[in-house]
């Protein structure tokens, strides 16, 4: 992902939080391969508090 889509991406999360006044928990999957993503998202929300909302970064295979 290019820095200047990170930086879109990060600040929309931090808009949403602000918003709504939750705390996003994110999860950086980038470069793993499955089923490793599957597996930390789950820890992730295993572990999520009430309130706080997951954000997952992931790679995008075009297939291609």
């Amino acid at each position: 992902m290019s820095p200047c889509i990170m930086t879109i991406v990060a600040a929309s999360h931090a808009s949403v939080a602000e918003r709504t006044g939750t705390t996003t928990v994110e999860v950086d999957n980038r470069g793993l391969h499955p089923p490793e993503p599957a597996v930390r998202i789950l820890l992730a929300l295993s572990a999520l508090a009430t309130d706080a909302e997951p954000v997952t970064l992931m790679d995008r295979d075009s297939g291609a």
